[in-house]
């Protein structure tokens, strides 16, 4: 089995959600809800805010069960 960024490190990005997202933990994946991007100016700085609905956590997937599937 392969990890889902082959080697390669994911990035991370700051999103503004009403409250605080419950289940969530750091390195998990996560399901955003209604994202939206928004570019920004102050002076001579500049960079896009993120803002969603929600963020939840991703269901892990069920362990594959042994001897099932394969023909036997």
């Amino acid at each position: 089995m392969t990890e889902p960024h082959e080697g390669r490190r994911g990035s991370v990005i700051e999103i503004a959600v009403p409250g605080e997202p419950k289940g969530v933990v750091e390195g998990a994946e996560v399901r955003v809800i209604g994202l939206e991007a928004f570019a920004w100016a102050m002076g001579d700085r500049h960079g896009i805010s993120f803002r969603a609905a929600a963020i939840t956590p991703v269901p892990a997937a069920p362990a594959p069960t042994a001897g099932r599937g394969c023909g036997a």
